[in-house]
């Protein structure tokens, strides 16, 4: 884990979850950079997502959460493996950090994988979505075929790359990602 803040949380709202689960949340916000709060105002519990793990609303600042994350087994990162209701929550968090990043940040996020809308030759082939439960979509975007991810969601799209790059930098799982993009991650922290 990054530096334990011990002041007060920004993110008051904490709405949906059991006790216990509200807890973990708290403690896992706690740990976490104080930057990576600042985009969010609550986190509230969504039963309905189904196969899907969370989701960031940038409209009313809101981490959505599955619960069914808090009775899973499994874990992201080989180094210190973050259990996935940490990660996730650490996800969609850092998808409220990328928002607000500046045009010429994006770009330079994008650049580090060599991103870009559509494809063309030289480019890898897009994602397509294929885990059970989801919907089976082709990305519309496309990376540099020697770009190095710490897992295959990652390739998506530049925003999915960053907010999954970033929660394996947040959950102490930096070393599984390529050294640039730790360093970017770790210039905006």
């Amino acid at each position: 884990m990054t530096g334990v803040q011990t002041c007060a949380l920004p993110i008051s709202d904490i709405i949906g979850f059991d006790k216990d689960e509200a807890q973990e949340i708290r403690e896992y916000l706690i740990q976490f950079p104080r930057k990576l709060l600042h985009h969010t105002e609550r986190v509230e519990a969504s039963p309905d997502f189904g196969a899907m793990h969370g989701k960031y609303l940038p409209e009313t600042k809101t981490v959505q959460i599955n619960p069914a994350n808090f009775s899973s087994k499994m874990k992201f990162g080989t180094h210190d493996p973050a259990d996935i209701d940490q990660h996730v929550l650490a996800h969609e968090l850092c998808h409220g950090l990328y928002q607000s990043l500046s045009e010429d940040e994006q770009k330079q996020w994008m650049a580090l994988s060599g991103w870009m809308k559509g494809t063309k030759k030289g480019q890898a082939l897009p994602y397509v979505e294929i885990r059970p439960g989801w919907p089976h979509e082709v990305s519309s975007w496309t990376h540099s075929p020697d770009a190095k991810f710490a897992r295959r969601y990652q390739e998506k799209n530049p925003s999915e790359d960053f907010a999954d790059s970033c929660a394996y930098y947040c959950t102490g799982n930096q070393e599984d990602l390529p050294p640039e993009k730790r360093e970017f991650i770790k210039g905006l922290l």
